[in-house]
């Protein structure tokens, strides 16, 4: 009983030595919590902010980002823009081989016997000679390209034939067809002894030289 009555003092003493704790904000609402135990949870609105209980408030909290609340004069307005449209259809941001597209669609339009047209005489070989510009324009830069020149000389051949079928069928046409994509008439029907005196010809002068 001695011990215990002469500890009490003791520790009463160093309860008052010692310093006050330091309250953080959590150890305050802990201690406003407690104290409000009593009344039935009414100083709950005094720890909570205002806005926390309000329509707008609870909206804007379980709202999706992409739904949060704007105000009228932060909100961009969205006002059509045309011409965006048509620079980005512009030739100027085709690649190469769209504007290739491009100029043969064109080139076929303009030869075209009505619009839709793709499948007459004219419109295959105007089609066939521009394919044929753009690959002498490949060929003279990549010569060891052997695949390409043979769709290229594939591609002359089927050329002479319609050319030579259209002289044959509609000269009209045909010296139109000329006249427009700027190719000489050398597609006439040659035999064979006319190709050999024109050899020969050609030959005997070669000698005579």
């Amino acid at each position: 009983m001695l011990i215990a009555e002469s500890a009490s003092p003791m520790r009463a003493a160093r309860q008052l030595d010692a310093p006050a704790p330091v309250l953080t904000a959590p150890m305050q609402r802990l201690q406003g919590l407690s104290s409000c135990s009593g009344s039935g949870g009414s100083c709950l609105p005094q720890l909570m902010p205002a806005h926390a209980f309000s329509t707008t408030g609870a909206l804007f909290r379980f709202r999706r980002p992409a739904e949060a609340i704007t105000r009228p004069q932060e909100a961009e307005v969205d006002v059509p823009k045309p011409d965006l449209v048509q620079q980005f259809l512009s030739a100027d941001l085709m690649s190469r081989a769209e504007l290739n597209k491009l100029h043969l669609r064109r080139v076929m339009e303009d030869i075209q016997r009505f619009e839709g047209d793709t499948g007459s005489s004219e419109v295959q070989v105007a089609r066939l000679t521009e394919k044929i510009k753009l690959m002498a324009q490949h060929m003279a830069v990549h010569r060891k390209d052997y695949h390409s020149r043979r769709g290229l000389e594939a591609m002359l051949h089927q050329r002479r034939k319609l050319l030579q079928y259209l002289r044959r069928t509609d000269f009209d046409t045909y010296s139109m067809l000329l006249a427009r994509l700027g190719l000489k008439d050398n597609y006439g029907v040659q035999n064979r002894l006319m190709r050999s005196k024109v050899g020969s010809s050609s030959g005997a002068s070669k000698k005579s030289k």
